[in-house]
């Protein structure tokens, strides 16, 4: 009898009990702690290598039968896809109607088509200096390469946004997008105690709702946080996420549960 093949997570370096720099690493490893299957057997790596697409995360899968020549799949979305495909996780989506598939794909695609960028914008461009001297300081490389380093890493994340389109909105544009997408899952999550679909169990769209809730709680600045925090059915959501994947967040859960006091109070 075969055993399970051996599943890798290729992440940039993370320190440990915290949530991944990168929402999409932090996606990924969220939907492992998700599936039944793989939740108690995957492994990850802090690589800086690039994968095929030549970006984070990705992950190698391991037959013990041909350890050699392990699977390489890249992007996350096409990753999870590949996941269940190949049986080695259950669909999490697997009792949804085809409307309610729609429904996760629209809020996944504003998640990660819109609200990120918007994010990551306000982390990398020049319109958020005090932003970007914070995440400056957080960044891993030693001191003597940084400075030339993190100038042409800089320049590339600002021509990728410029390309997509986000660079080119204003300060006020691109903080809109993120208020727009703050009130919009809040009237969908409804009191925050349940799941987006209602059901017993999370779904594929908990997962990347869940996860990015807790990178932004985790991370970034204090005005996109308020804006979050204003809201105190999102800090629960958030809350419920962590505690069911991610128990060992010590200082995310405290932050938390002080951002949902100063929201019952407001």
């Amino acid at each position: 009898m075969s055993s399970q093949p051996k599943l890798t997570l290729h992440a940039f370096p993370n320190p440990k009990a915290t949530p991944h720099s990168s929402g999409y690493c932090q996606k990924m490893e969220t939907y492992l702690r998700a599936s039944a299957s793989l939740c108690n057997s995957y492994g990850v790596v802090g690589s800086m290598k690039k994968s095929p697409k030549g970006k984070l995360p990705y992950v190698t899968i391991t037959n013990e039968a041909d350890p050699q020549h392990p699977t390489l799949v890249s992007d996350s979305h096409f990753t999870i896809k590949h996941l269940v495909a190949t049986k080695l996780t259950e669909d999490l989506d697997a009792s949804l109607t085809p409307a309610q598939r729609a429904d996760s794909r629209a809020y996944i695609g504003w998640t990660e088509g819109v609200m990120y960028p918007a994010l990551t914008a306000t982390r990398w461009m020049p319109a958020w200096p005090h932003n970007w001297a914070e995440r400056y300081k957080m960044i891993p490389i030693p001191w003597f390469i940084k400075p030339v380093l993190v100038f042409f890493v800089r320049r590339r994340v600002i021509q990728q946004h410029n390309g997509i389109g986000i660079g080119r909105h204003s300060k006020e544009e691109v903080e809109t997008l993120l208020e727009e997408w703050v009130e919009g899952v809040s009237a969908r999550l409804g009191d925050g105690e349940g799941w987006f679909h209602g059901g017993a169990e999370p779904t594929n769209v908990d997962v990347v709702l869940g996860a990015f809730l807790m990178q932004v709680a985790h991370k970034d600045h204090a005005e996109y946080v308020e804006m979050v925090g204003q809201h105190v059915n999102l800090i629960r959501y958030t809350e419920r996420c962590v505690n069911l994947w991610f128990p060992e967040y010590e200082n995310l859960k405290q932050k938390l549960g002080r951002m949902k006091t100063s929201a019952q109070l407001a």
